[in-house]
């Protein structure tokens, strides 16, 4: 698995429900700017907003999150992406669907998934589209009871997870799913640092490393987000960073869209 671009695990005695806190994030929309280095030189690649409200899912409560990229005039002329990520949740972070939108130039795909559970079981219906047409159809199986995340749900469980309860440099496995496949990642509180933004902005703030692990020509590969979140009782995103097969990329938080 390929992190391509950001449009985005603690101790094993520790489950899931022992990590949340009850203050969920239920309302607010938040701004990004995206670099993307190769070499020494950095150019602002992208714009993104991250946007989160109280909704309705099957007729129950849930809350609707959504990170919306695209591409700068300047990277337009280059390729012009339009990429959505969109995840909802239970008010405690159980999540119930998820969809990515890529529109990269004339490709166009959305790849959905809907989430049910039974027993200590989780199903999962994976479907993609191009365009108006169906392309994949198919239901995933996870036999275990461990909740699995999604590549936008699986930071909403951050900002919620009890900090007090992490131990710096001790890894925690979880498992999301991408594609119609399932992966082992694994999220490594690193401590807090303060650091400082291209608005010239310092924030205090809890460093993660999130492990992504997948099988490539029979070997275990690994790649590595870094993600940094304020201090405060928001856990807003400060920072992402990632690095790519030529170069790397850096989102930073630009303020809230009131």
């Amino acid at each position: 698995m390929r992190l391509k671009k950001l449009t985005l695990v603690w101790s094993l005695s520790l489950c899931w429900t022992q990590l949340m806190t009850v203050n969920s994030v239920k309302a607010e929309k938040l701004k990004y700017n995206i670099y993307y280095q190769w070499g020494i030189v950095w150019k602002m690649a992208a714009e993104a907003t991250l946007t989160t409200h109280e909704s309705t899912f099957k007729s129950q409560k849930a809350i609707s999150l959504q990170m919306a990229a695209k591409t700068t005039p300047f990277f337009d002329h280059f390729q012009r992406v339009r990429d959505t990520l969109v995840a909802i949740t239970s008010p405690d972070v159980q999540p119930l669907y998820y969809a990515k939108i890529t529109h990269e130039g004339d490709y166009f795909l959305k790849e959905d998934a809907t989430y049910s559970y039974s027993g200590a079981k989780t199903y999962i219906k994976v479907r993609g589209f191009k365009r108006t047409r169906m392309v994949s159809d198919s239901t995933l199986t996870y036999p275990k009871a461990n909740t699995v995340y999604d590549m936008l749900s699986i930071f909403h469980y951050l900002r919620n997870a009890d900090m007090s309860k992490m131990k710096v440099n001790q890894p925690v496995p979880l498992v999301i799913v991408s594609g119609n496949e399932f992966f082992n990642i694994k999220v490594i509180y690193n401590g807090e640092m303060t650091i400082k933004t291209p608005n010239n902005i310092n924030y205090n703030t809890q460093k993660m490393s999130i492990i992504f692990e997948y099988l490539k020509n029979n070997k275990i590969e690994k790649e590595v987000m870094e993600f940094w979140m304020s201090k405060d009782t928001r856990h807003i995103p400060i920072m992402f960073s990632v690095k790519l097969p030529l170069g790397s990329m850096k989102a930073y938080f630009d303020g809230v869209d009131e």
